[in-house]
């Protein structure tokens, strides 16, 4: 059956599954492999009925990576975690700010020091959510019912101005008004 021009569904063992996500669980697949072959059949990226196993014996649903990838992430980890501290106590500033700059200076922009960045960005995104989702929880509602409508208008402004200029920006740049927003 087809969903729109761009994404038909195919039967996979779990049920159906949209070809761009096949495509992207190949194309995660064959990074963490660390190969850039396609796979010719659908079935060894999503197993088989015998075993469900890749040819090489592993899971079709598994990330295999190497111990230097492993290493790499924890000593990238325990960089991040000791300039965060190097910020906090030395720079009397958030251990994100130092956590953000280790991130900067060790990513792939930079140092390329991060193994499977993309797996890093979901983290970082991960982490971003867990972040607001603590800002809100931190918010003390007798403090926003004092300040009243004037925090809740700077707020407001605040949020939605950097935004719409944004978008102003996108448009005048000549970009289509989806990835304009």
């Amino acid at each position: 059956m087809t969903l729109n021009s761009d994404a038909t569904y195919h039967h996979a063992p779990g049920g159906s599954i949209p070809l761009f996500v096949q495509e992207g669980l190949r194309f995660l697949a064959e990074t963490a492999a660390g190969t850039n072959e396609t796979q010719a059949d659908d079935d060894h990226v999503f197993g088989t009925e015998e075993g469900e196993h890749y040819d090489d014996g592993h899971s079709g649903f598994g990330v295999h990576i190497t111990y230097e990838q492993l290493y790499s992430s924890v000593m990238f980890m325990v960089c991040v975690y000791i300039s965060g501290q190097i910020a906090s106590r030395l720079f009397k500033m958030p251990d994100l700010v130092g956590e953000i700059i280790a991130g900067i200076l060790l990513g792939p922009n930079l140092a390329m020091y991060v193994p499977l960045p993309t797996a890093w960005v979901m983290f970082g995104e991960i982490g971003l959510i867990l972040l607001v989702i603590e800002a809100g929880i931190d918010i003390d509602l007798d403090m926003l019912k004092l300040i009243g409508t004037r925090g809740f208008l700077i707020a407001v402004v605040g949020s939605f101005l950097p935004i719409g200029i944004g978008i102003a920006v996108a448009f005048a740049l000549g970009n289509e008004p989806i990835a304009a927003i």
